[in-house]
């Protein structure tokens, strides 16, 4: 887990995010080496990325596929960048960078962003 704190460092978001919490988007998340699938929940999103919850943990660098129904069924091939426990309850958040289809992730950013008429801001490094 250093290796992901120190690998996440590197890559600290700069672009807006915005909470999707409390709108509780699914998804289901597709481990491109193994085919495995996990179900997911989008925690928050920002123009070129997620931070997804996950029950599984995954690794920085794992490629991964997250499938999602909002507005419509799309597909995004992503990276991981870090991944660390979501405190007190049981699994992961994890952080993600999507690899294509960015102009579909940013219209869904707008969507969400429209909906729940929040945004949390620029990240900070910690």
């Amino acid at each position: 887990m250093i290796d992901d704190k120190k690998k996440s460092k590197h890559f600290r978001r700069q672009d807006i995010r915005s909470q999707v919490t409390p709108l509780e988007i699914k998804g289901l998340l597709t481990n491109v080496d193994t085919q495995g699938h996990t179900p997911l929940i989008i925690w928050d999103i920002s123009d070129q990325g997620m931070r997804l919850w996950v029950t599984n943990k995954l690794k920085a660098g794992e490629r991964i596929k997250v499938t999602i129904a909002r507005p419509t069924v799309i597909t995004l091939n992503c990276e991981v960048r870090w991944c660390r426990t979501s405190g007190d309850q049981p699994g992961f958040h994890v952080g993600v960078k999507v690899l294509d289809h960015i102009s579909r992730l940013e219209s869904l950013h707008r969507l969400i962003f429209e909906e729940s008429g929040e945004i949390l801001g620029k990240v900070e490094p910690a």
